[in-house]
């Protein structure tokens, strides 16, 4: 699903993990912020100690992003001119290309990264390495998750606002990071 879509009204909203940024805040609108979105590097476990969250480290180091995401921004940003920055259209291509040798480290949402790699048999040699990061240390990474809607939806954005509202406070949301194993990484 993409902005566009949403904006030629072929879906109503995009809840996707989606972090506001002032891009995207151009082209839609966004329901309150329901999580922060936390974000990490994942390395070889047997090189984690070594980690530093220096551009010095990465000198000569291969960084794999999903390109044109708040991640990408961020790493461009920080990193851009010590490392090399190979961007892949999906999120999946970062983690194959870490696991095969061609990437030193990939940088990105850390429940994808948990879920859709750390934790299948191909991740069993890699781990977290260095700090999170997120958009309150860096806005370069987004204000936060929310649901993506069309350009002055109010009605539909009440409706979203309610509902993340509703099952904030009768722990629902707190049950389902429980049950997913989520609650340390958001």
């Amino acid at each position: 699903m993409t902005e566009a879509g949403l904006q030629l009204g072929k879906y109503d909203a995009i809840i996707s993990s989606m972090n506001i940024t002032d891009e995207r805040r151009q082209k839609v609108d966004f329901s309150q912020v329901y999580y922060m979105m936390q974000n990490r590097f994942v390395g070889r476990s047997d090189k984690a100690a070594t980690f530093a969250d220096d551009p010095a480290h990465f000198k000569g180091k291969v960084i794999a992003v999903q390109e044109g995401t708040p991640q990408d921004n961020f790493i461009t940003a920080r990193y851009g001119e010590v490392a090399k920055i190979k961007r892949y259209v999906n999120v999946q291509s970062p983690m194959l290309d870490l696991q095969s040798g061609r990437a030193d480290y990939t940088f990105g949402n850390m429940v994808q990264l948990k879920v859709g790699f750390l934790d299948k048999e191909m991740g069993k040699q890699f781990a977290f390495v260095g700090p999170q990061f997120n958009g309150t240390q860096d806005k370069t990474l987004g204000e936060g998750v929310a649901v993506a809607l069309r350009k002055n939806d109010a009605k539909l954005k009440g409706q979203f606002d309610a509902a993340i509202d509703s099952v904030k406070a009768d722990g629902t949301f707190d049950q389902l990071l429980r049950k997913y194993q989520l609650e340390d990484l958001l």
